[in-house]
Order: C-alpha cells, then sequence, then structure tokens
C-alpha cells in the first residue's frame, strides 16, 4: 500500500471530523454514560408547583384530669393491697386495709357507750315527764346521748380510714408498696389514672391563636403513623406577656389506638396555603440526592428536602418546576 504523506493542518481536520462522526453513534453515548455513572434510561417524573396549607405542629403529651396518688390517712401496718399494676378498678371499690384491730375494738367500745346513753336518756325522759327527777338530771342525760353519739361517729370514721379505696374508676398505674409494711399517716400507696378523658397542652402563638374558638377540630398525629383528631375543650383568657403565647387545651380522640397518659403526640393547627415545590418520596435517596435530566443527560444533584405530604416531599432547594427526576 502506498502511503500518503499529508500536510499536518489536514490530518488534524480529518482526525475531529471522524471523532464528531463516531461520537454521534448510540454506542458513543452509552459509553459516555458508563463514563459518567448515570444514565437517562428508566422512568422520570416531573417537579410539581403546588399549593399545600401546611398545619402549624405542636408537640405535647396526653393526660387526664383525673390521676391521684392514694395515702394511707392512718398509721398501721398495711395488712392487705388487693390490685395489681394495671388493675381496672371501680369508684369506692376497696382495694386494699391497714392493720385495723385497734379501731374496731374503738367502735365496739363507742357502740356500747352510746346503747347505754341512749336507754339513759329514754329513762329520764319518762321520769321527766312524772316529775321523778329534776330538769337538770334529765338535760344531762340528753347531753351524755350526743356526746355517745359523736363518739360513735368518730369510732366509724376512725375505722373507716384504715380501707384504701378507689376515688373514681380507672386503672391502677403504680403500686408503691407491698403487704407487711408499716405506714405512717399520709405514706403513697397507689397511684389511680382514669381512663379519659384524654387531654393535650399547648401554647398556641398569638397570631395563630386569632379566631380559635371552642369545638374547633384540630389534626393529632399520634405516634409515628396514627392520625386522630382533637376538640378545642378550653381557651387561656389571656395571652402569655413572657411567650406570647396562649394556652389551649384539645380532647383527643384517636379511635382504634390506645391512648395512655404520657404519650407523645403533635397538634396540627391549619394555617394559609403556600406554594412549594414536590417531588415523588421514592426519588429521593437515603443521602438527600436524585438524578435530574439535564441536556440529554441524568445528573446527580443535592437538594433541600421539606415537609412530606403523602407520597410526595417538598422541596425547598436544588429542583425547579418543570424538572424531571427519575424514579428508582
Amino acid at each position: 500500500m502506498t502511503r500518503v504523506n499529508l500536510p499536518p493542518a489536514t490530518a488534524l481536520l480529518i482526525a475531529l471530523l471522524t471523532g464528531t462522526a463516531c461520537s454521534g453513534t448510540p454506542d458513543a453515548k452509552a459509553a459516555q454514560q458508563r463514563a459518567s455513572g448515570t444514565s437517562t434510561t428508566g422512568r422520570f417524573a416531573a417537579v410539581e408547583s403546588t399549593t399545600v396549607s401546611e398545619p402549624l405542629r405542636l408537640p405535647s403529651q396526653l393526660y387526664v384530669e383525673r390521676d391521684a396518688v392514694l395515702s394511707t390517712r392512718t398509721d398501721g401496718v398495711l395488712r392487705a393491697l388487693t390490685v395489681n399494676l394495671g388493675a381496672s378498678v371501680r369508684a369506692g371499690q376497696i382495694m386494699g386495709s391497714v392493720d385495723d384491730e385497734a379501731q374496731r375494738l374503738a367502735q365496739a367500745r363507742a357502740t356500747v357507750a352510746l346503747d347505754r346513753a341512749t336507754k339513759l336518756a329514754w329513762r329520764a325522759r319518762e321520769m321527766r315527764t312524772s316529775q321523778n327527777i329534776p330538769e337538770s338530771e334529765a338535760e344531762d342525760a340528753e347531753f351524755a346521748l350526743r356526746e355517745a353519739d359523736v363518739a360513735k361517729r368518730e369510732a366509724d370514721l376512725a375505722l373507716e380510714r384504715t380501707a384504701i379505696k378507689a376515688p373514681f374508676d380507672g386503672v391502677v398505674s403504680a403500686r408503691y408498696v407491698q403487704p407487711g409494711r408499716l405506714l405512717a399517716a399520709n405514706d403513697t400507696v397507689l397511684r389511680i389514672t382514669a381512663r379519659g378523658p384524654y387531654l393535650a397542652r399547648v401554647r398556641i402563638p398569638e397570631h395563630d391563636a386569632d379566631g380559635l374558638k371552642l369545638g374547633r377540630v384540630l389534626g393529632v398525629q399520634v405516634g409515628e403513623q396514627t392520625r386522630g383528631r382533637g376538640r378545642v375543650v378550653r381557651i387561656a383568657p389571656d395571652i402569655d406577656a413572657a411567650s406570647g403565647t396562649r394556652e389551649v387545651i384539645v380532647e383527643v380522640d384517636a379511635r382504634g389506638t390506645a391512648l395512655m397518659s404520657g404519650r407523645a403526640v403533635v397538634v396540627e393547627l391549619p394555617r394559609a396555603s403556600r406554594p412549594v415545590l414536590t417531588v415523588p418520596a421514592a426519588a429521593i435517596s437515603a443521602d438527600g440526592y436524585v438524578v435530574v435530566q439535564q441536556d440529554g443527560r441524568a445528573v446527580m444533584r443535592p437538594i433541600v428536602a421539606g415537609n412530606r405530604f403523602d407520597d410526595r416531599v417538598e422541596v425547598r432547594a436544588g429542583l425547579v418546576a418543570g424538572e424531571r427526576v427519575r424514579l428508582p
């Protein structure tokens, strides 16, 4: 073969033309995409602009108003405690008692004294009618009867105070002592918590609390996935000057969810609508990147994500409306 020597400028021009033609082939494009580590193949979704009403989210904890710590009302050894942690109780139910032998003896003594005073007073009334005794003796008998009656009631009360009773319907939420322990008056024994209604206390900024009325229904998030509703049952009459907030009490209703005192909830108060950009949640990688279709290429781009709305996520920075992001 005869070799033709070309001028340097001509050889350079031919090389450039040949490289440009080859780069336009499908194989060349695929090679470039593989070299860049991304591909324009696959499913893509558009970055959408929409209007959302983002609620004001206020963290709180559930509580009940009827929550009582029960204490002993007299000194003595705890003789019995018949309920355990988690047990349901009814109002007036006797759940335990302090040793009451001394109180029972005092009650028996007071009963005998009352019976005696009653008979003496009855006899004095009859004799006064027949004028067989002075008026002063009849009056003394009546006073003795009244004193005996008071002493009997005091003995009954002392015996009744040895019993530990449930003040309302609820559940045993704490048990502090075991039977056999020597207790003094006012030593704590049990804690009883009502099974609702469950309330959440929140403090709402002044401008968001304007127009809020009793009975207003608000959203409530219980746990990670469960959503319920809440109803405004109390509103503070004044704004707290130090924080610029207003205290609001919300009664929570999350049907099908096990509510309990102390559980964390988030109360959601609707606010004015605002425009946002959103993309499918599946398009965002774990480290906050998306793959964007740009000039025929797939480019990885970091974004700043915001709130989640169902299966889409707000994008606060990194994308513009109309761009397309790749789905997995």
